[in-house]
């Protein structure tokens, strides 16, 4: 029998190792045209726009760090269990394979 067969893991068994969301993108601030630099509103409402602009993506980007952070402490969980803790434990046995069914 081929030794990467016999070694294949069932679909359950493979872990992903990074969040599946990208990061967020910084937005890029809108150029002023001369049109904007000459009327004051114009160029009020852009810089109201961009300042909005970048709270959104700071807090889209807190909130991808927090469920990024979450997701490697999981990860870390999971490999403890998997790695040593189901060998030592009947309970982390079962707790193992009610995630993996």
């Amino acid at each position: 029998m081929d030794d990467t067969r016999r070694l294949a893991l069932p679909e359950a068994a493979v872990f992903r190792t990074s969040l599946r969301r990208p990061t967020p993108e910084r937005p890029a601030p809108k150029e002023l045209g001369w049109l904007d630099k000459l009327l004051s509103s114009r160029k009020t409402r852009i810089e109201d726009a961009s300042r909005q602009a970048i709270g959104r993506y700071d807090q889209e980007l807190a909130n991808w760090q927090r469920q990024q952070e979450d997701f490697n402490k999981a990860v870390a969980r999971r490999k403890l269990l998997v790695e040593r803790l189901i060998y030592e434990s009947t309970d982390a046995m079962e707790t193992f394979r009610g995630e993996s069914a």
